[in-house]
């Protein structure tokens, strides 16, 4: 398989995975006696709540205790006890907070919460712990209005590391969804949110809140923000777009012009790691090389243990995962090869830690230009 077919069927299978959700409202929002039927549905992992919750107001707005609710734009979805923080993706949540192992796959009595189990709430919202959703953006041009630079590089040599990072069985529980559940986001249901639609308020805060990561990663990688502040208004808004719509092509015919065409551009990878048990994201900034003269812990040469990753004038090593995971979090990851206390998850799968981490940025990256990954402790 060429390695450019080969980093498009990574991306896409990674931009269609989705989970089930049974969605239950909250016995004080709701004005009968008797509990309401739950709303199903499938969600992206790369998508937003925000951009699902016209939908399921509408569904349970005939048994809302006050009508008047249902034209705020301040829903919030919790997973016992804890409120989904609306400006994270959907998919970093769900492997955050189930704690997913997916080593357990073939074990028939791990609980993977399929459907994953919320509750939906408007009043006593969270404020404390969760961004406001009442800050709008109008959302004509999303990031800038100038030309856009020329396209990068598709693929570099070391893609195929990547493969069994994102390589999910079809049968897998994580991405494979009832049939009779409802489609997600499309954009015949989006695009035709007007200013009149309380929840266009919602969408335009999460548009700010994604911008401004959209920003922050391009300056991680670049030391400045001019390849996203260079787009085309037409670019900026199909970024977007392909987002609100959940359009795979949309969306990274735009995004892979963000990404430089070489690997020595890349001053970090936009990383951040989010620790388990706990409220702590760790932003780690990680080049893409490290040198050869840095040893592990057994003494041996980062270059000698990851031959592998070598960069093409051999004057330096690609990082890997293994590697900035031990420059960062020796204490869970002593071992720059295998997994000993703990295990890097992104996109609902381990990582590889022999995987160079700019080919996983450069395919496994979230929407917003970073990567989200989760630590899962060995139990």
């Amino acid at each position: 398989m060429a390695l450019e077919q080969l980093s498009y069927e990574i991306r896409q299978r990674i931009w269609d995975g989705s989970i089930p959700l049974q969605i239950v409202l909250a016995p004080n929002e709701c004005r009968l006696m008797d509990t309401v039927e739950p709303y199903y549905c499938n969600a992206y992992r790369t998508s937003y709540f925000p951009l699902y919750f016209d939908r399921i107001i509408s569904f349970f707005k005939p048994y809302l205790r006050d009508p008047a609710a249902a034209q705020s734009p301040e829903w919030w979805l919790e997973f016992e006890g804890v409120p989904l923080k609306w400006n994270l993706p959907i998919g970093l949540l769900y492997d955050l907070l189930t704690g997913l192992d997916p080593t357990q796959i073939d074990n028939p009595n791990y609980d993977w919460h399929i459907p994953w189990v919320l509750v939906l709430h408007h009043v006593d919202y969270p404020t404390g712990t969760l961004l406001r959703l009442t800050t709008s953006s109008q959302m004509p041009s999303v990031i800038a209005q100038m030309p856009s630079p020329a396209l990068a590089e598709s693929i570099q040599p070391a893609i195929a590391a990547t493969a069994a990072a994102v390589n999910i069985p079809s049968s897998s529980a994580l991405v494979k969804s009832p049939s009779s559940l409802s489609p997600s986001p499309n954009q015949s249901q989006y695009g035709s949110l007007g200013n009149q639609s309380p929840f266009s308020e919602a969408i335009g805060a999460l548009v700010d809140n994604w911008v401004n990561r959209v920003k922050e990663a391009d300056y991680i990688r670049r030391g400045n923000a001019k390849a996203v502040m260079s787009l085309s208004r037409i670019d900026s808004d199909a970024l977007w777009q392909g987002v609100l719509n959940h359009s795979f092509e949309t969306f990274w015919s735009v995004a892979k012009k963000l990404l430089p065409q070489d690997n020595r551009s890349i001053r970090y990878i936009p990383i951040k790691l989010y620790l388990p048990s706990s409220n702590r994201t760790l932003q780690a900034l990680v080049p893409p090389y490290v040198t050869p003269s840095t040893t592990t812990t057994s003494g041996l040469s980062i270059s000698s243990s990851f031959s592998s990753a070598q960069a093409t004038d051999n004057s330096s090593t690609l990082h890997t995962i293994g590697s900035a995971l031990h420059d960062h979090l020796p204490e869970l990851f002593p071992s720059r090869r295998t997994c000993l206390l703990a295990r890097p998850v992104l996109h609902g799968v381990v990582l590889p830690l022999s995987a160079p981490l700019v080919d996983i940025m450069r395919n496994c990256m979230y929407s917003d230009g970073f990567l989200h990954i989760c630590i899962s402790m060995i139990a």
